[in-house]
């Protein structure tokens, strides 16, 4: 999804195109296309993480107990921690003091080694800003350049304050909540542009452009950085005479398929702001071919019907789809949610920021059989947020999800099944957590981090 200011709506976005292949006999074989997931290694990296605490502030460091994914043995008598993290980093490790509640917050890696005021406001502005959304290398080069924007200084004196004066930060006391979204206005005050793509700016809303037909099929390419799926079928043919056939005898049912994303980013030569402006851009994608083969092969032409569903550039007609497309654009929804909008924020946690690592762990949980569980515990849990999504209200429904996520007691363990599952199959050591305790510690940080 988009993190500009302009707001796209999850709607269906229905496009109905009519293919005529004319004296072109059908070719065999599938359009769908696989891929084979390579496991994504993990390497460890102990680092020697030091605490810098502020002057003034009463806290010792043996009250306080660093986190990590990988884990983190207790401060020395000199601030020193023993730090596991993968990959050199960066990677999310904090402090918190013996009530449980956070006194620092740090992304370590092989470069950066501290625990401080200035770590602490990086972190909280990064996921205040959208910086955990982000994907590829977009969340290291959003977090490299938080020094930068408008009004960090301030946000650092007010974490060193708040260390000083109660020992740990919340955004529920003092002014660190409005100075840390004095940044995030900062950040995002120009709406993204019109154009962003590699390509020539799509004309429609939908973002879709078919390739033209070539040897009866045809390719699918899709501009827009969202996720979509397409149904395709056969609804007349012309026969060998001259005669129009259509209804059931030359309908086919839906054929559906997965519509894959853009790349990413189409490289990063900006700064930070200008990936959370929207003002990157990103290479489309083009589908593998799909048959729409001569029926018979006697006919003089034959006329198919493909329906895109997705995300797009106005509200569509949702409120007209019959009761199988509004299940499907839903579902569609859901999942964009969890893997676009929660499982990032949970992955930015836990695995580095850099190298691909967030990446490799959404495609598997797009894949994973426990996605369709999560969809359904989020459909009990939260069935205001069907409606919010059939409405096209996608901001009331990501603070339904994000509420979720803090309150419900099925909803986050059954994400974390998913992390579970994905640290087992990269046989990546996730400090002997379960999904239980690993869900006690995100209800403490998620609300600490600016959401």
């Amino acid at each position: 999804m988009c993190n500009s200011d302009k707001r796209f709506a999850i709607f269906l976005l229905i496009l109905t195109s009519l293919f005529t292949a004319m004296f072109v006999l059908g070719c065999g074989g599938s359009g769908s296309g696989t891929q084979n997931t390579t496991g994504f290694t993990f390497t460890r990296t102990p680092v020697q993480a030091q605490i810098q605490i502020p002057t003034g502030s009463t806290l010792s460091a043996s009250s306080l107990t660093p986190w990590s994914s990988g884990g983190a043995t207790k401060f020395d008598a000199s601030g020193r921690s023993n730090v596991t993290i993968y990959n050199n980093g960066p990677q999310y490790a904090d402090v918190r003091n013996t009530e449980g509640k956070l006194v620092f917050i740090s992304y370590l890696s092989d470069t950066q080694t501290v625990f401080n005021a200035v770590t602490t406001a990086e972190a909280m502005i990064f996921f205040a800003s959208g910086g955990a959304s982000q994907i590829d290398e977009g969340p290291a080069t959003v977090l490299n350049g938080i020094k930068d924007f408008t009004g960090f200084s301030a946000v650092v004196e007010e974490v060193t304050n708040q260390i000083v004066t109660q020992g740990h930060i919340s955004l529920t006391t003092g002014t660190l909540a409005a100075k840390i979204q004095a940044v995030v206005d900062s950040v995002r005050g120009t709406p993204a542009p019109a154009g962003r793509g590699t390509i020539a700016e799509p004309t429609s809303a939908s973002g879709i452009f078919l390739d033209t037909i070539i040897d009866g099929k045809f390719k699918i390419q899709n501009n827009y950085l969202r996720r979509a799926s397409g149904w395709l079928r056969r609804v007349e043919y012309v026969d060998s005479e001259g005669i129009k056939h259509e209804g059931p005898e030359a309908q086919t049912e839906y054929k559906k398929f997965e519509i894959k994303p853009p790349s990413r980013y189409g490289g990063f030569t900006g700064t930070a702001a200008n990936i959370l402006k929207g003002e990157f851009l990103w290479t489309p994608t083009v589908s593998d071919p799909y048959d729409i083969p001569l029926y018979p092969e006697t006919a003089q032409s034959t006329t198919y019907e493909l329906r895109v569903y997705g995300f797009g550039g106005n509200e569509g007609n949702v409120v007209s789809l019959a009761p199988g497309e509004s299940d499907e654009i839903l579902e569609l929804s859901f999942k964009s949610l969890i893997l676009d909008a929660a499982l990032p924020i949970i992955a930015n946690i836990i695995i580095p920021l850099k190298g691909g690592a967030i990446e490799d762990f959404l495609k598997f949980a797009g894949s994973s059989s426990a996605l369709s569980d999560l969809i359904n515990i989020s459909r009990e849990t939260a069935p205001q947020l069907a409606d919010q999504l059939s409405q096209g209200q996608v901001e009331d429904a990501l603070t339904t999800l994000y509420e979720t996520l803090l309150t419900s007691n099925t909803f986050l363990p059954a994400m974390l099944e998913i992390v579970i599952e994905y640290a087992e199959s990269r046989n990546l050591d996730l400090n002997t957590f379960n999904t239980g305790t690993l869900a006690k510690m995100l209800v403490k940080n998620l609300p600490s981090l600016a959401w």
